[in-house]
């Protein structure tokens, strides 16, 4: 590895403050519904398996095409921080309006139209960030750190506050009121925009379509496989969230502690601070290949663990434990394997296509295996459940095991296909 000896510039303090603020209202708004949101609609709302993945499948299906308009309206035409006020605002109005939905074709249209304006605005804000870090690979990740605070704040705020000794029935129905505080938070996040720092289209624009530049990069071996596991992986990531809140309700039901859904499912956002902090000198360390090896190996691992909590012959406490563990691996999923290849993919893009390379990935790649998770889950939850509402009953280890195959599977091909040199850039 290189070393370089002219010394690192280190981000202005006032500039970075507005980043790590940024990250903290991009992912509250993500954490006030996505980790409870799948029980939500089964337990409150009715909905059967089926419908229950058509949401999940929803609320990422909206951008598979916005990388052919997004990427051109930040690499080419107006400024990222004026995209990302328009897009957080439109979101927060979307989001009011689920608040009092109940019927499944109303929930479905107004996530999927959520999905068109939301999705974007995570790929935006890592492009914006790292576009005004001077050292992006040992800053990021103490940036990005804020998103996961962002995303753990609104589950102890609507459980401490609205939810406080609901139990049954009364419990599920105001779960509602997670809609409503990420609609607040998104036209919140709107607002601060406008104080972000200005962030033009690169100067350096060749004139061509920038998203069809990065497509032509896929020849690249490294880009093709990062690209086609990732697609995978994000199957598995999503998911996760069609059963994981169903599962670690069942598990805290036995203590009696079901209004704790939310909050204990935040030791996944917990320990993610931590593979944030982790993150940057592992790369340093151990290259890109190693780490996002270490990430795909825990989304494998944690499915095992999850379906453990529910089957096997546990204590109270010790199946707390289990599942605890492995929301602890979620964070580790992320940090070690999505973060990592957000950064890999700043280092080795071609400056005047950032923006769109993020935005590709983000959203077609990640965005798109994230739809078919959904879809995934919902014919899982179909096949390995019996009953409905808040009566059904799951199959817990098909469920769980068969995510863990993908994962493994991913893991191997990861590790076999992505060149190891490329892997230690830095």
């Amino acid at each position: 590895m290189i070393q370089s000896s002219v010394p690192v510039q280190r981000t202005p303090p006032a500039v970075k403050r507005k980043l790590c603020a940024l990250m903290f209202l991009q992912y509250f708004v993500q954490g006030a519904y996505l980790t409870i949101v799948a029980d939500y609609l089964v337990s409150a709302l009715g909905f059967s398996e089926e419908q229950k993945g058509s949401f999940i499948a929803a609320i990422s299906v909206g951008p598979i095409l916005a990388p052919l308009l997004v990427g051109q309206l930040v690499d080419r035409w107006f400024a990222t921080d004026r995209v990302l006020a328009v897009f957080h605002f439109i979101a927060g109005l979307l989001m009011l309006a689920l608040y009092k939905q109940t019927q499944f074709g109303p929930v479905v249209a107004l996530g999927t139209l959520y999905s068109v304006v939301y999705v974007p605005t995570t790929m935006l804000t890592n492009s914006l960030t790292f576009h005004h870090l001077r050292d992006g690979n040992r800053e990021f990740p103490l940036v990005r750190v804020w998103g996961t605070i962002g995303f753990i704040v609104p589950a102890w705020l609507i459980e401490f506050y609205f939810l406080r000794g609901l139990q049954g029935a009364e419990l599920d129905q105001a779960r509602s009121i997670v809609f409503a505080v990420s609609g607040v938070g998104g036209i919140i996040t709107s607002l601060f925009c406008f104080l972000l720092p200005y962030t033009p289209p690169s100067g350096e624009a060749s004139g061509k379509f920038a998203p069809g530049v990065v497509f032509s990069l896929l020849k690249r071996r490294e880009f093709a496989v990062l690209f086609g596991v990732s697609f995978f992986i994000a199957m598995a990531h999503q998911y996760y969230f069609n059963f994981n809140a169903t599962l670690v309700k069942q598990v805290l039901t036995r203590g009696n502690h079901a209004d704790w859904t939310a909050r204990f499912m935040t030791i996944s956002q917990i320990m993610e601070i931590g593979a944030m902090a982790l993150l940057a000198p592992a790369v340093a360390r151990l290259g890109f290949k190693r780490v996002m090896l270490i990430g795909a190996s825990c989304y494998a691992l944690r499915c095992v663990l999850l379906a453990g909590a529910a089957t096997w012959d546990l204590s109270i406490v010790a199946a707390y434990v289990v599942a605890g563990i492995g929301q602890a691996l979620h964070g580790f999923c992320f940090g070690f394997f999505l973060a990592a290849a957000f950064m890999y993919l700043d280092q080795a893009s071609p400056p005047d296509v950032k923006g769109s390379m993020q935005t590709v990935y983000g959203v077609l790649v990640v965005g798109l295996g994230m739809v078919l998770g959904g879809v995934w889950g919902g014919w899982m939850g179909t096949r390995f459940t019996t009953g409905g509402g808040a009566t059904t009953v799951y199959e817990w280890s098909p469920i769980w095991l068969w995510c863990a195959v993908l994962a493994a599977v991913c893991t191997l091909v990861l590790a076999l296909a992505f060149p190891k040199s490329q892997s230690n850039q830095n």
